[in-house]
C-alpha cells in the first residue's frame, strides 16, 4: 500500500532528463516490472518502491509490494514525469540503503493523457510559375512529441479514404506539397500529429481547398 505519495503537479515542460530508462504512459496507473537478483538462502522479505516528482531532488517511500513478485502497481496523482528506484531487504535483514535527495532515478515514468494541441492555418497556393504549390502550415505543441510526429492527407469528398501527402514529417511548422495532375481542384486537407503516449490529434479543413491553375485571358 502507497505510505507517502508527492501532491499532483501540474505537467511541467519537457525538460532535459537525467540518464535513465524512459517510458510513455498513458494512464495515471501502470505496473513497473523488475528481477531479483543476487538472494541469498535467506530469501527476500521485503521489495520497496521508492518514487520522485523532481528528478530525483526528492525522494518519497511509495510502498511495499505486497508478494514481493514482480511486477508492482502503481498509481501517480497525474499528468508528470516520475522517477522509481528498488530497494530490496534480504530474509535476515539486509538491504540496500534507499535513494537519497540528489540520486538518479533508475527509472522514468511519464504519464501524458493529454492528445497534442494541434491547429491547421490558413493554406496558401503558389503564384505563377509555383501555381501547382501549396504552403501548408501548422501549430503543434505536445512535451511528448514523437521524433516525426505529422502526417498530411487530402480526401476530394472529405470523407474516407484518405490519400497521404507526406509523413510522418518534423514538427518544422510547414510543409510545401507540389501538386500532381491527378489531384481533384477541389479537396479536404487533413493534419494528424501523434505523441509518445498514443495520442492522435487530427484537425481537417473547416472549408474544402479550391485549388486553381487556370489562367485568364481577355480580348
Amino acid at each position: 500500500t502507497s505510505e507517502a505519495l508527492p501532491p499532483s503537479r501540474p505537467a511541467e515542460p519537457q525538460r532535459s532528463l537525467p540518464a535513465a530508462r524512459r517510458r510513455v504512459v498513458d494512464s495515471r496507473r501502470f505496473q513497473i516490472g523488475y528481477n531479483l537478483e543476487g538472494v541469498g538462502p535467506s530469501g527476500v522479505s521485503s521489495v520497496d518502491l521508492y518514487i520522485t516528482d523532481d528528478l530525483g531532488a526528492t525522494w518519497y517511500h511509495y510502498g511495499t509490494d505486497d508478494d514481493n513478485v514482480s511486477p508492482v502497481l502503481v498509481e501517480v496523482p497525474g499528468d508528470g514525469t516520475y522517477g522509481f528506484t528498488l530497494g530490496v531487504r534480504s530474509g535476515a535483514g539486509l538491504s540496500s540503503d534507499p535513494p537519497q535527495n540528489g540520486d538518479v532515478p533508475s527509472i522514468l515514468v511519464v504519464v501524458d493523457q493529454t492528445p497534442p494541441v494541434l491547429e491547421l492555418l490558413p493554406v496558401q497556393q503558389g503564384l505563377g510559375q509555383h501555381s501547382n504549390r501549396l504552403m501548408i502550415t501548422w501549430k503543434c505543441k505536445d512535451a511528448n512529441l514523437t521524433d516525426k510526429p505529422v502526417t498530411l492527407s487530402y480526401s476530394p469528398t472529405g470523407q474516407a479514404p484518405w490519400i497521404p501527402i507526406a509523413g510522418p514529417l518534423e514538427n518544422t511548422g510547414s510543409y510545401v506539397w507540389t501538386i500532381g495532375a491527378g489531384v481533384a481542384s477541389r479537396f479536404t486537407l487533413r493534419i494528424e500529429a501523434r505523441d509518445l503516449a498514443g495520442h492522435v490529434q487530427t484537425v481537417d479543413t473547416a472549408q474544402p481547398v479550391v485549388i486553381d491553375q487556370a489562367k485568364p485571358t481577355a480580348k
